[in-house]
Parts: structure tokens; sequence; C-alpha cells
């Protein structure tokens, strides 16, 4: 049985670096068939997760939209749809205030 872990890690070599079903099968000890299915299963997730569970139920607009009010900094990035943005900025907030957390939180 191969890990989640290691069947998502699978299916990203096989999008990055487009090794082959039988060297990964080599790599990962199994067959050429069950890659297949492992990565067939994992983009089948993917979509399911990130377009369909992401960009659908956020109402993120089409690209041909949001071409419309892309700002001009982002001129070179025409392609672009949505920016996450994964700062993160240690905070100091003095005692244990579940209210003053909420304060610097957002989504």
């Amino acid at each position: 049985r191969i890990s989640s872990e290691d069947q998502l890690l699978i299916t990203l070599m096989k999008l990055r670096c487009n090794f082959s079903v039988i060297d990964l099968g080599l790599r990962f000890g199994v067959s050429a068939a069950t890659i297949v299915n492992i990565t067939k299963t994992w983009i089948h997730l993917m979509h399911e997760t990130l377009f369909v569970g992401i960009m659908v139920a956020s109402r993120i607009p089409s690209a041909k939209k949001n071409k419309t009010c892309l700002p001009s900094t982002f001129a070179d990035f025409s392609n672009c749809r949505i920016v996450l943005d994964c700062t993160e900025a240690q905070v100091a907030i003095p005692g244990h205030n579940g209210g003053a957390m909420c304060d610097v939180f957002s989504l």
C-alpha cells in the first residue's frame, strides 16, 4: 500500500517532471498500471478540490471577466485569475485574548 503522501508525490512528479509510469513504478515499487490509477485519481481529486471546491464555490470570476478589471501591475500576467497571499507576519499580542487574535486574521 502506498501512502497518500507518496501518491500525491507520484502525481506531482508526473505532472511537473513527466516521469514515465514505468520509471515511477520502479521508484515506488508498484506496477505501471498502479501509477496510472494513482495519477488519474489524484488529478480528479485536485480538480474537484481546487477548481470546483475553490474556483466555482467561491464564485471567482472567469478569466475573460477578470481581464476587464486587472490592475496594470499585472499586465505581464494576463492569465491571472486570483492571487493567493500566503504572507506570514509575527505579531505580539499581550495576553491570549481570542478577540485580539481575530483582529489580525483574514481570509
